[in-house]
C-alpha cells in the first residue's frame, strides 16, 4: 500500500469527504478524489498526476488529518490541493491543520523545497486566518472568471504566435514590467542545475509564476526583435479549459480584439466552460473579458510560505587580522556578594521553569511522496 499502515489509508478514506480544497484550479479541471491522489505513487496507469502529489498525515488519536501538495512541474514548489479535516466540521480542526503544514513545511525543506502556494476564495476568512498564523503570508488577489461558451463571432488569430525559448528575454522584461515587487519576491527561486536550492556560481532565477511554461503558451511580439508585449497560455483539462492572459499596458486599448484572436486558438466545436484568472494589477483586461461572455465566479487570495530549505554556501575565510583578538578591557561595574547570590539564583531558576516550558508533546507526522522534486507536467 501507498502509507506505511492501514490506519492511514483508512483515514485517508474516513476524511476525504470532510476536505477543503485548496487548489481551484485542479478541482475545476481535473478533479481527482484525495484517495486517487495519494495513491498515484502506486498507479502509473494516472498520468495526469503519477508521481506529483505529496501527502502528509498526523495522528493526535481522535484527532487526524491529513494534507496533500503537489510538485509544480521543474521548479522546487508545492501547491496545496486540499486538507483535511475542513475547520467547520471538527471541533481543533484549526490546531490539525497546524500541525499539518508545519510538518509539510519541515518534509518540503528536505526536498529543497522553497515554497509552497495555496489560493483561497476571498469569503474563506477563518481558513486564510489559520493559513496566516501557520507562517503564510498573503501576497496577491486575482478574479477567477467563466464565459459557459465561445462568442458567436470571433477575429482570427494574426498577431499571436507559439512561444519558443528565444523569447524568454522578453518574457522576463514584460514579467517585471506589470508585476509588483512584493509578488516577484514571492515568486523568485534560486536553482541550479539539478533543480534543487542552491548558493553557489551554478544558480540562476527562476520564477513561479506564468512565464515559466512553453507547453500551449504563445506570444505577442513587439515592435523590436526579442520584444514580447503579451503572453497566453490555453491549459486544457478534463471538464474545461483555462486561459491565461496577459497584456503590456500599452495594449489594453487592444484588448478586445487580442482577446477575440485568443480565443479563436480554442477548438470551434468546444462545448465545456472556459476560465481564466485575473490578478488584481492586471485588471485593464477585466472590461474585455466580460464583452467576451465572462462572469466573475470569485475572488482569490493568493499565499505562499516559505521554507527553510537547505542551501550549499561557499565557506567564507576570515582574515587574519580579524581573527586576532587584543585584551578584553575589564569593566569598573560590579556587585556586591549579596546581590551577585541573588542574581545567580534568579538565573538557576529561571533556567529550569524554562525547561519546563519547552516541553511539549509532538504528534506522530508521517509524510507519503516520490524521492524527486518534480516530474514531467
Amino acid at each position: 500500500m501507498i502509507f506505511d499502515t492501514l490506519h492511514d489509508l483508512l483515514m485517508v478514506v474516513r476524511l476525504q469527504k470532510q476536505v477543503e480544497p485548496l487548489d481551484l484550479k485542479g478541482v475545476l479541471l481535473r478533479p481527482a478524489s484525495p484517495l486517487a491522489l495519494a495513491m498515484t505513487r502506486r498507479v502509473p496507469s494516472f498520468d495526469t498526476w503519477s508521481g506529483r502529489v505529496l501527502t502528509v498525515t498526523v495522528d493526535h488519536g481522535e484527532n487526524a488529518g491529513f494534507v496533500q501538495a503537489r510538485w509544480r512541474t521543474g521548479l522546487p514548489v508545492l501547491d496545496l490541493l486540499c486538507i483535511a479535516p475542513a475547520l467547520d466540521a471538527q471541533h481543533g480542526a484549526a490546531w490539525i491543520w497546524h500541525d499539518l503544514l508545519t510538518e509539510l513545511v519541515r518534509v518540503g525543506g528536505a526536498r529543497h523545497v522553497q515554497r509552497l502556494f495555496a489560493h483561497l476564495p476571498e469569503a474563506r476568512h477563518a481558513e486564510i486566518e489559520v493559513l496566516r498564523q501557520a507562517g503564510f503570508a498573503i501576497y496577491a488577489q486575482d478574479r477567477l472568471l467563466k464565459a459557459d461558451a465561445l462568442p458567436r463571432t470571433l477575429q482570427a488569430n494574426r498577431e499571436w504566435r507559439p512561444r519558443t525559448s528565444r523569447d524568454v528575454w522578453g518574457l522576463t522584461q514584460l514579467y517585471h514590467e506589470i508585476t509588483p515587487p512584493a509578488v516577484q519576491q514571492a515568486e523568485r527561486l534560486h536553482v541550479s542545475h539539478s533543480g534543487a536550492a542552491a548558493a553557489d556560481d551554478s544558480v540562476w532565477t527562476k520564477y513561479a509564476g506564468w512565464l515559466r511554461s512553453n507547453r500551449n503558451a504563445y506570444v505577442l511580439p513587439g515592435e523590436t526583435l526579442g520584444q514580447v508585449r503579451g503572453y497566453l497560455r490555453l491549459t486544457e483539462g478534463e471538464h474545461g479549459y483555462w486561459m491565461k492572459l496577459v497584456l503590456a499596458p500599452e495594449q489594453m486599448g487592444r484588448a478586445d480584439t487580442l482577446l477575440s484572436q485568443a480565443m479563436s486558438l480554442l477548438p470551434m466545436a468546444m462545448t465545456d466552460p472556459i476560465y481564466a484568472d485575473l490578478r488584481s494589477y492586471n485588471d485593464g483586461l477585466l472590461p474585455a473579458l466580460r464583452e467576451a461572455g465572462f462572469e466573475e465566479l470569485t475572488q482569490r487570495i493568493l499565499l505562499v510560505r516559505h521554507t527553510t530549505a537547505s542551501l550549499r554556501i561557499k565557506a567564507v575565510v576570515v582574515n587574519a587580522a580579524v581573527q586576532s583578538v587584543g585584551e578584553t578591557v575589564p569593566t569598573t561595574f560590579c556587585l556586591d556578594d549579596v546581590t551577585a547570590g541573588r542574581s545567580l539564583a534568579k538565573e538557576d531558576c529561571f533556567d529550569q521553569t524554562t525547561r519546563r516550558n519547552h516541553r511539549r508533546y509532538r504528534p506522530v507526522a508521517r509524510h507519503h511522496a516520490t524521492p524527486c522534486a518534480g516530474s514531467v507536467e
